[in-house]
Order: structure tokens, then sequence, then C-alpha cells
């Protein structure tokens, strides 16, 4: 392929990525559901150091960490200058292995900004405080959720449209919800139910680097595109798209487990976060 085409392909592309981003950040996005973001904070929340339990304690004045978990998604409602500069932050783009950059923004600086409040907290008042702390639980469960690291081309898979039992669902809102809805747990069956599994299947998560679960994550993403049925990668995320995959058992088994894994795994890392953070 002659170079000067080739230099048009790669600007065209990467323009594309940009103004889907651009999309991704303007559209009503939330990872995982409430059940999914509640499992997380109960999982972190039983598995805190005691200096942790009592630093969260003084901040959110006996409110727990389930109890601010999807403070993040509710805000979005709120005609709030500052609170809607957060919206971008509840995922990010990462093409290759590498993450884009976005104008406003992404999980990364989210997670950086919360960080940064809650290590040097004595600088900051309660309610700067407590925002950044309901911003942190979030924004860890939103990194666990394999379709909040878009692939740049399809919003999340929010333009990607299933069959779930006879329903047509966009992907996103399959891995959001329809899939942790089908466990029929509450959050609390549902933690208790991840971490018991953890201990039978030996699962002792490593104290990784945030990029390398981005990156884990990233992979899972790639793998919850269902097969085309005409064959064609992902013609169902067509606006002109006619034919949905129908999913199957044998996604759903695979999937939720995935899922499961996911959400314990947030769980006990946020748990590590916030002992590291909270240390005396």
């Amino acid at each position: 392929m002659p170079k000067n085409v080739c230099t048009r392909l790669n600007y065209f592309i990467y323009k594309k990525i940009f103004l889907v981003t651009i999309c991704f950040f303007s559209s009503n996005i939330y990872a995982w559901s409430k059940v999914g973001h509640k499992t997380v904070a109960l999982i972190a929340q039983e598995n805190l150091s005691k200096d942790a339990k009592n630093a969260i304690a003084e901040i959110l004045s006996g409110a727990s960490l389930v109890d601010i978990s999807t403070w993040a998604d509710d805000i979005k409602q709120l005609q709030s200058k500052r609170y809607k500069s957060f919206t971008s932050w509840h995922y990010l783009v990462a093409v290759d292995g590498e993450i884009i950059p976005a104008k406003h923004g992404n999980l990364i600086t989210g997670l950086k900004y919360s960080k940064d409040i809650l290590t040097h907290r004595h600088d900051y008042n309660k309610k700067m405080q407590y925002e950044a702390l309901a911003l942190l639980v979030h924004f860890i469960a939103d990194l666990h959720q394999p379709l909040h690291i878009g692939n740049g081309l399809d919003r999340g898979g929010n333009n990607c449209y299933v069959f779930w039992f006879g329903k047509r669902v966009s992907l996103h809102a399959l891995w959001d919800y329809y899939l942790i809805s089908s466990l029929r747990l509450d959050y609390t069956q549902l933690a208790s139910l991840l971490s018991k599994e953890s201990i039978n299947k030996n699962i002792n998560p490593k104290r990784d680097d945030i990029l390398d679960w981005v990156y884990t994550t990233a992979s899972l993403r790639d793998e919850a595109y269902p097969m085309s049925l005409d064959g064609r990668y992902h013609s169902y995320c067509s606006k002109q798209a006619n034919l949905f995959p129908v999913i199957s058992k044998q996604y759903i088994d695979l999937a939720v487990e995935k899922i499961k894994l996911q959400l314990y795994l947030a769980g006990i890392r946020l748990a590590g976060i916030l002992n590291d953070i909270f240390v005396v």
C-alpha cells in the first residue's frame, strides 16, 4: 500500500477513535449494576485493615463503602458542571496495548485524582475526602468491567446489539446488568458466594500495577464480543445491522464466571489500595 494511503488510513483510524471517545463521554454509560458495585464495595469492606476501617468511618461519618458505591453514577443526574467533569473518568479507550488520551481525562485520571486527595486528605475538607473515596470505590469497580476499557470503535459495546432471551439489548447492558441479574442474587449473597469460591479456587490476587489491571480487563473485553451471524467482524455493531447474535447458554456460563472473578478481584484490589492509603 502506498505510504500516503497508509498515512491517510492511520489518520482516519485515530480520528475515528477520538470521535468515538467523545461520544462515549457524552452517552449515558454505567458500569456494572448497583448489585455489581455494591458487591465490590462489600468485599473490599470485609478485607480492610483496622487503620483503614477507622479512617473510612471518620470520613463517611458512619456510612459504609457499600452506601457510597454508586454515588459516582447517581451524581450524573445533577446539573453540576463540576460533577459532569467526572463523566469521562468512568472509562478509557485502549487500542493495541496503548491507552488513548482523552480530552477530559479517563479512568486513570479519576483514580489518580481520588487517590491523591485521600493520600493527602488532611489538606482537604471532609466533603472533598468523601467525594474522593466515593469516586475511588466506584472507579476501581469500573476498571474491572471489560466494556469500560473501550476499543475506540463502538462506545464500549453500546453500539452493538444482541438477543438476550428474545430481547434485543446492547452488549454493554448485557455485561452491566443482564448477566449479573441472571445469578438472581443480591449483593450480600453475591459477595459471600465470591469470597467462598475464591477460597475453593485458591484465588490470591497479586499486587499488580493498575495498568496491568487495565490490560487484563482489555483482553476480557475482546472476548466479550460474540461471533457475528454473517461471519463479518462485529457486523452487529453497525447502525445498518439487521442480524444480531443470540446469546447462548455457553456464552452466558463463560461470561458469568469471568464477571464473578472480576468483581472479586475489584473488591480485593480496592481493599489493598485503601489499606495502603490509610496505613498509620
